[in-house]
């Protein structure tokens, strides 16, 4: 996914949003096919592609120029496969933290 994040950079404390969008693919639906071994019947292949979007943010701990700590980002991310096993969206949560590098000028 890709798209615009608005960031406040401060000494202390980055906050930051975002909104993201792109595609995602699943392949959760032929697994199950395989598992139905002859009773399932499926038009098509039942692998799928489909619309992505996070909407989110969080902040960010600057260590130097080149690092900083991640400790919270929170998305809520919806997918919408279509498929002959179900026709929806599924709307989902995601927590997540990590550390950054940052790479050429800081503008600091």
């Amino acid at each position: 996914m890709f798209g615009p994040q608005v960031k406040v950079r401060a000494p202390k404390f980055e906050p930051f949003v975002h909104v993201l969008l792109g595609g995602a693919h699943s392949n959760v639906y032929a697994n199950l096919t395989r598992a139905c071994a002859g009773s399932c019947t499926t038009s098509g292949s039942p692998a799928g592609d489909a619309f992505s979007m996070a909407i989110g943010g969080g902040f960010d701990i600057p260590v130097n120029k080149s690092f900083e700590v991640r400790p919270v980002e929170i998305d809520y991310l919806m997918t919408r496969f279509t498929n002959q096993f179900n026709n929806s969206s599924q709307n989902n949560f995601r927590f997540s933290g990590g550390v950054n590098f940052r790479f050429g000028p800081s503008g600091k």
